[in-house]
Order: structure tokens, then C-alpha cells, then sequence
């Protein structure tokens, strides 16, 4: 149980450290197609 719960906590770091690259990837691609249509 203790052992499954470190799992879950880890899990869910490591799933919010994917949700935010992938935002600030996305956040960065549409700042650079900004730029390329000024």
C-alpha cells in the first residue's frame, strides 16, 4: 500500500512535468509563428 501510493505520487510529478513542457512547447511554437507572420 505504502509502496503504491510513492508510485501514484511520483506518477502523477512526472505526468504535470509533461503537461507543462508541453505547454511551454506549445506556448513557444505559437510565439515563433507569431514571429514569422509579422
Amino acid at each position: 500500500m505504502y509502496n503504491k501510493s510513492i508510485n501514484f505520487k511520483f506518477f502523477n510529478f512526472k505526468t504535470e512535468n509533461l503537461l507543462i513542457t508541453f505547454n511551454k512547447n506549445f506556448k513557444d511554437i505559437k510565439d515563433n509563428n507569431k514571429i514569422k507572420n509579422t
